[in-house]
């Protein structure tokens, strides 16, 4: 994948987090729904979005919620929304796809 792609991607994983606020995504989501991109390529963008300030992570507590194929949830903070909006500048490493 190219690496302008990997710009559209985040912002597509970050739109994703936008529409389903104020609730998390679990990873086997957000894999079945990119599934042209690889798991080990989502999680780099995954963590790209947390460094950034864009996304928290949470572990899923399995003997809690052991139903769950999740292995963790992601959700957009309030930096994120506003990338995202139009609020604050541009990233360079995140394309935002329009709203």
């Amino acid at each position: 994948m190219p690496k302008h792609d990997y710009r559209i991607a985040r912002g597509e994983i970050l739109r994703m987090l936008y529409r389903m606020y104020p609730d998390a995504v679990g990873d086997n989501v957000i894999e079945s729904t990119f599934i042209w991109i690889t798991p080990g390529v989502i999680k780099g963008h995954v963590q790209f979005l947390i460094d950034s300030g864009y996304a928290t992570r949470e572990e899923v507590d399995h003997e809690k919620y052991a139903f769950s194929t999740a292995n963790y949830i992601l959700k957009i903070v309030p930096k994120g929304i506003d990338l995202l909006e139009g609020n604050i500048e541009k990233d360079p490493g995140i394309q935002t796809p329009p709203m």
